[in-house]
């Protein structure tokens, strides 16, 4: 740069440098004798006049380096500007021109050589941040306004000097810690540099903008009738302190139920303490939230009650359900059922006792003092109960014949099940015939259900008689044709026991005897003896019937041959 004391104009240019010395000593050969000014460095110098350099194309005066972009010189500040491509050392010439009043007065024209090479930079500045363009390093935090910085740089060891810098409300800061933590007064932009061995050939800076975003202050309201089981209405409060937008909202009510509007509606479905959360957003990406608990205990606004019967036969079993909402085991529950009894349960079990009709009466207080009640006229109507009744037609059964009829007689019954010693052998008949299967007595069962549900059962015992025959044949031949060869009582023996039967001949002898009704005397003496003779001879049958009874018979029987 030039300065003149008189404050005229100057004026920049790139011009062609002169040549005041040779090549002689280049390399270390020897000079020339008696050439000075052919010399590397001539010494005296070389008097004028100068020749100027010739360049190689594409270089000239007015494009000594090159580049992309080519190297040009400010014509005001003297300022070069450009970057050159190709290594090589490089002739510049720059001329002054001082103007007075437009008059050029005098031109000052100073030669430079610029070395041009490939050099790795010995010091990096670096630092985290969350984006990068080139050398300028952006860092964005939502209201946080501390902020740690974390260098990144190498060569801490051999650094000379290093510092942080930033521009607060018009004032430098500068920090000497290698990774400062920083806080910053307020919410803005802050521009700032991280300097390694400043002002000195081997360092680096990087460039630095901090943007504090405005705190987020979320808030709201909700109000609701406490009497009434209506919906909550939320108001969203949320603002900036500073300049931004909101770009969303979220709801979570506390009962699985969320929404996205700025200002919701939302009903619970139950009673009880929930805690809704909202959850804002700018559109920086900044977030925050807050809470409130919202107790809600309304009272409900309708009454509803679901018996599980409302038509039933004393003693009945009723279940009070409890549909009103919202409700719970908060709310205090008063029930009056009509027939002079009360309950305070939130779903009661109640036993109607009587036949009537009864109207119920309800209600219900909510935690917060509101209060609703309702009565159901004739809700609940208790019938006559049925009573179950049948016969047995005949009323005494016997053996040879062992079926009957069961004729229902009953009063107010809608279904029958008819039951034989505990088996189940009909249904939906009043009267059902059968047979029964064995002698003795018998369980008659029949359960009977009214057309409100309401069930009876009677159980009747039947006698069914068992029956015998028998009788003693008087003379048989058991001449072995197959024909009244076997001499046996006859009849029908079901139940019978103890038998006995003996046979005599004429002078006392007793020739045969058993305890087997079914067996029989074949003519011999015990059945394997000599035969018999032909004759009469006695017979005594003694046994005990199927209820205990003892029988006798005696008599003769002739046997022929």
């Amino acid at each position: 740069a030039a300065f003149d004391a008189q404050g005229d104009q100057l004026i920049y240019e790139l011009c062609a440098p002169l040549i005041g010395a040779g090549q002689d000593g280049l390399g270390g050969a020897p000079s020339t004798p008696n050439y000075e000014c052919d010399d590397l460095l001539p010494n005296p110098a070389c008097p004028p006049p100068y020749e100027t350099v010739q360049y190689v194309p594409p270089f000239s005066a007015l494009n000594p380096l090159g580049g992309d972009p080519p190297v040009t010189i400010d014509p005001v500040t003297g300022l070069l500007y450009g970057t050159p491509l190709a290594q090589g050392q490089y002739s510049v010439g720059v001329c002054v021109y001082e103007y007075r009043n437009g008059q050029l007065l005098s031109v000052i024209r100073r030669d430079f050589q610029f070395n041009v090479v490939n050099c790795q930079p010995l010091y990096v500045a670096d630092l985290q941040a969350d984006t990068q363009e080139d050398d300028h390093y952006f860092i964005e935090k939502c209201e946080d306004l501390e902020i740690s910085f974390e260098n990144k740089s190498i060569q801490q060891a051999t650094l000379d000097e290093y510092r942080w810098e930033f521009l607060v409300d018009g004032q430098i800061q500068t920090f000497t810690e290698w990774s400062p933590t920083i806080t910053f007064p307020h919410a803005g932009n802050f521009e700032g540099a991280l300097l390694l061995n400043p002002g000195a050939p081997c360092g680096d800076t990087a460039y630095i903008t901090v943007t504090i975003f405005p705190e987020i202050v979320p808030d709201f309201t909700f109000e609701y009738d406490t009497c009434s089981a209506g919906p909550v209405s939320y108001v969203n409060l949320s603002y900036i302190d500073g300049p931004g937008e909101f770009a969303r909202q979220f709801w979570a009510f506390g009962d699985a139920d969320t929404s996205n509007l700025t200002d919701p509606v939302h009903l619970f479905k139950d009673p009880g303490a929930y805690l809704t959360r909202l959850t804002v957003e700018d559109t920086h990406g900044c977030v925050a939230d807050t809470a409130k608990w919202v107790n809600y205990l309304p009272a409900p606004s309708l009454l509803i009650v679901s018996p599980n019967d409302t038509i039933s036969c004393p003693p009945a079993e009723v279940l009070f359900n409890n549909l009103s909402s919202p409700v719970d085991e908060s709310y205090k529950v008063f029930w009056d059922f009509g027939d002079g009894t009360t309950g305070t349960e939130l779903n009661p079990l109640h036993i109607y006792q009587s036949e009537g009709t009864y109207s119920v009466h309800l209600e219900i207080v909510s935690p917060l003092g509101c209060t609703i009640d309702t009565t159901f006229e004739d809700l609940i109507r208790i019938v006559p109960p049925p009573v179950a009744d049948f016969r047995v037609d005949p009323p005494v059964v016997f053996g040879f014949n062992p079926v009957a009829n069961f004729v229902d007689e009953s009063i107010d019954a809608a279904h029958w099940e008819w039951y034989v010693n505990d088996q189940l052998i009909a249904h939906t008949q009043q009267v059902q015939n059968y047979m029964f299967r064995d002698t003795g007595l018998q369980k008659i069962t029949l359960h009977i259900t009214h057309p409100e549900k309401c069930q009876d059962t009677l159980t009747r015992w039947v006698d069914v008689v068992p029956e015998w025959t028998f009788y003693l044949p008087n003379a048989f031949t058991p001449n072995e044709d197959t024909n009244n060869d076997l001499f046996k009582g006859k009849g029908i023996l079901t139940g019978i026991r103890d038998f006995d039967m003996q046979i005599w001949d004429r002078w006392g002898n007793q020739i045969f005897q058993t305890d087997d009704p079914l067996s029989g005397w074949n003519g011999r003496i015990h059945n394997t003896g000599r035969s018999a003779e032909e004759g009469v001879y006695l017979v005594r049958v003694t046994f005990t019937g199927p209820r205990g009874e003892p029988f006798e018979y005696q008599g003769v029987v002739t046997l022929f041959r």
